[in-house]
């Protein structure tokens, strides 16, 4: 209901007002834009949406919460770490947000420049400054407390970069700064004026009157008066004019101290219920991707799969552990490898690739011949190194420089394996 009162505001605006909207803030989470675009109000302009950016930044400390109180990856003493630098890394992103909007740079330039930043953050608070802007970072060669490295190899700081990633996507919307702070302020002193559900107030422009009432009390800080003044052309008493300035001054107090107030660790937290709403959250619809955005996040991905010799020798060294390797785990969802090289090669071009791409990247196949096969395998390796008279050592990721998406797992070091076959 609420998304279709929005719709419907924006199809009547030009007709009642004379106005089109171009922005909508939205609060992230909802369908409401998507509904938007389908019901397309205005034929010759486009309806842009603005997140919140408090809603944002609620949501990106709270995905933290949930992986530091997730036992399914990495140390509990690594957890405890990021549970505790959670608030630090809403801070950095909030200088670095109002640091970028400052600048003198076109808009494209910082859109850029923030997700970097964004990206960067994570690096940085966990003592790695390597690639640390200089007006964010003073201590850009101390790299004496590093837990980058432990975190990488336990998957951590992979599950962290994907709510990084999901940040910084949103990077144009950080900069326009707004909220629906105002809006969500209005809405509550109508409900206060209106009771509730409690009373119908349909009848006789009595809702209308309520809404009104509502906008002066939001607008004005001496409400009271302002009526006075306004029906009667007169003050009114001293006394109300009191009565309202005490007011004013306690939840101006108020604000003062929920500004100053430390979060309290909650001792009982209720159970949230596993029912969800279809227009709020993962399962809301969102819209496509246009071409300037799709083309950027393919140039974005592209390059980060390029990598140096040093890089491809360093990650075939970490991918050695193969299953128990988070590394390997996360680098071979970006990549092609040889179990899905026939139905990527034979696909059809009009057929539809969703299936294929949740196969490679949500499939977890372990049948029963895997099993034996993991179980038994140091008994293989000894069996080849007696037959062939060869060592075989353990190897990971094996990759072209030329050839970023293809990557293969050889049995064993492919300089040995060529020496062998000659």
């Amino acid at each position: 209901m609420e998304s279709d009162i929005i719709v419907e505001g924006f199809c009547q605006s030009l007709k009642m007002y004379g106005i089109k909207f171009n922005r909508v803030i939205g609060d992230g989470d909802s369908d409401v834009y998507k509904m938007i675009l389908d019901a397309r109000p205005y034929h010759d302009l486009l309806v842009e949406k603005i997140e919140c950016k408090n809603h944002l930044l609620r949501n990106f400390c709270n995905k933290l919460q949930e992986l530091a109180r997730s036992s399914k990856h990495g140390h509990v003493g690594l957890r405890k770490t990021i549970a505790n630098s959670v608030l630090k890394l809403r801070t950095g992103i909030t200088k670095a947000i109002l640091y970028r909007k400052m600048s003198k740079d076109v808009l494209p330039l910082k859109i850029i420049n923030l997700r970097s930043n964004i990206l960067n953050c994570p690096f940085h608070y966990f003592g790695d400054h390597t690639r640390c802007d200089e007006y964010f970072c003073k201590t850009k060669q101390d790299n004496s407390k590093n837990e980058v490295p432990v975190m990488k190899s336990s998957g951590l700081l992979y599950k962290m970069l994907e709510i990084f990633q999901v940040l910084s996507d949103c990077a144009k919307s950080l900069l326009c700064d707004v909220s629906i702070n105002r809006v969500e302020n209005l809405n509550y002193l109508i409900a206060k004026f209106l009771g509730g559900k409690r009373i119908n107030y349909s009848l006789k422009d009595a809702y209308n009157t309520r809404c009104n009432i509502s906008a002066v009390h939001f607008n004005k800080s001496l409400p009271n008066y302002t009526f006075h003044k306004s029906l009667y052309k007169y003050s009114p008493s001293s006394h109300t004019k009191k009565y309202e300035e005490r007011r004013c001054k306690a939840r101006e107090a108020a604000a003062k101290r929920r500004n100053h107030l430390k979060l309290k660790k909650r001792l009982f937290v209720s159970k949230t219920s596993n029912t969800q709403d279809n227009s709020y959250g993962s399962k809301a619809e969102k819209p496509y991707l246009d071409l300037n955005q799709y083309s950027e996040k393919y140039q974005e991905f592209i390059k980060n799969l390029a990598l140096d010799d040093n890089e491809i020798k360093k990650l075939e060294i970490e991918t050695r552990a193969q299953r128990d390797s988070a590394v390997r785990h996360f680098e071979r969802r970006k990549r092609l490898t040889a179990s899905y090289f026939v139905q990527v090669c034979h696909k059809i071009p009009h057929t539809s690739c969703k299936n294929l791409i949740k196969i490679i990247l949500y499939s977890k196949i372990d049948t029963v011949h895997m099993k034996y096969g993991r179980l038994h395998e140091s008994n293989a390796v000894k069996y080849i190194s007696n037959e062939l008279k060869i060592e075989v050592n353990s190897c990971g990721f094996k990759k072209k420089k030329r050839k970023s998406l293809i990557w293969a797992l050889p049995l064993m070091p492919l300089s040995e394996m060529t020496e062998y076959l000659k």
